[in-house]
């Protein structure tokens, strides 16, 4: 195992840059088109709706609704992404670039920074800037809030997502999940707490800890938080870490490609 230095630290972020460069010269051009796309959509709903919610509050964003239907262009995103991680890993690709001075470390945190925090950052691109260039007073009414608890539950599930992309090495699988997480869990937990209204403590914290904004845009339009939301959410944050930890001890010390 080599020794940890300041210079072997350094040497690693080159290698870090020079690999995410070449990811964003293979994917920056779709990521800025579909970033393009949306900011029309969102320039005409921030000054639509923004400007009607100061004189009628409501307990959670009339823009939340909105938002959640965009954001689903973005979470398909990661999991394409995702998709293409596996199959890299899988298909020969990974080893091909692991034959060069790039480690594991480095390749693996590549994926996760473009496939994760790139993908959420021009989601909140898309909306924040055209608020900036048109009218700046409008970044007040924006819910800081709201933005946080959706771009985290983007980065919980996609975590979950990139884990069974790095530990399965299955386009396939990873898709199916990605699929699962994003689409169809939330509304089997929503389900289940409509039905069951007694549900159980510990299925209310997983949608909490999973769902995070969904738990939100629910509960906050019934006007009544079980829980402090965005205390809560702490645990979403630890959780995300948690799996961004796991990934990397596993791809320093587990990872084998082929």
């Amino acid at each position: 195992m080599r020794k940890l230095s300041v210079t072997n630290i350094k040497d690693s972020m080159v290698r870090f840059n020079v690999h995410l460069s070449y990811m964003y010269s293979k994917m920056l051009k779709g990521f800025l088109f579909i970033t393009i796309i949306l900011v029309p959509i969102h320039s005409f709903l921030v000054f639509t709706v923004l400007p009607q919610q100061a004189f009628r509050p409501t307990p959670v964003s009339t823009l939340s609704s909105t938002l959640w239907l965009t954001s689903i262009i973005f979470t398909f995103i990661i999991m394409y992404l995702a998709y293409s991680f596996a199959s890299e890993l899988s298909g020969g690709g990974a080893q091909l670039f692991l034959s060069h001075p790039l480690g594991k470390l480095e390749y693996v945190s590549a994926w996760f920074f473009t496939g994760l925090y790139v993908t959420v950052f021009l989601f909140l691109l898309s909306i924040i800037l055209p608020v900036i260039v048109l009218d700046p007073t409008l970044l007040s009414k924006l819910s800081l809030r709201e933005l946080y608890l959706l771009s985290l539950e983007m980065i919980v599930s996609g975590a979950i997502i990139f884990n069974v992309a790095l530990m399965m090495k299955k386009s396939g699988l990873t898709f199916l999940c990605g699929v699962f997480f994003y689409y169809i869990l939330p509304f089997v937990f929503m389900l289940s707490l409509a039905v069951f209204r007694k549900s159980s403590e510990f299925v209310i914290w997983m949608f909490i800890v999973l769902y995070p904004y969904k738990s939100m845009f629910i509960w906050g339009y019934a006007r009544t938080f079980p829980y402090q939301i965005i205390q809560a959410s702490f645990l979403s944050l630890f959780f995300a870490v948690l799996l961004h930890i796991l990934a990397f001890v596993y791809s320093r010390w587990r990872l084998e490609v082929g």
